[in-house]
């Protein structure tokens, strides 16, 4: 029973570091078994080793799942508050372009309001005769297109 053993084809071995293998490649049954004890404390130590390293990974991917998900909390949030502001301002918009157009109607109606407000007076000659000009350019167009028709 005392064969030789070829360390670099025996399966064993490629746990034990260099400083462990002696000068030569190949040992006898009998050595290999007084290293067999080395090998199992050797892989004890790497066991233990990556153990430790699994243990450290886990406690990181724990920690940056507990990053994501309050980021990921943190934007929704900011989202929702984004929208409900957009709603908010279109609501506002809305109620501005409504209040502007009655005053442009009550103020074009109501030479009393002209006279005590001559600046609102000017802005609303620019903003009918812009849309005098905008209903016009659109006749006209109209107009053209139906007489090349």
């Amino acid at each position: 029973q005392n064969k030789p053993i070829d360390l670099e084809k025996d399966p064993r071995t490629h746990l034990i570091p260099e400083n462990y293998l002696p000068g030569n490649s190949t040992l006898v049954v009998s050595e290999v078994n007084k290293c067999n004890s080395n090998i199992v404390l050797i892989f004890c130590f790497f066991l233990k080793a990556l153990k430790q390293q699994i243990a450290t990974l886990q406690e990181d991917v724990k920690k940056r799942e507990t990053k994501w998900s309050a980021t990921h909390t943190r934007l929704r949030d900011q989202i929702e508050a984004l929208t409900k502001e957009n709603t908010q301002l279109r609501e506002e918009i809305k109620i501005m372009e409504r209040f502007h157009t009655k005053i442009l109607y009550c103020f074009k109606r109501s030479s009393h309001g002209m006279q005590r407000f001559p600046d609102l007076r000017e802005f609303i000659w620019s903003s009918t005769a812009c849309i005098k000009l905008q209903q016009k350019q659109s006749s006209e167009l109209v107009g053209t297109l139906f007489f090349i028709f």
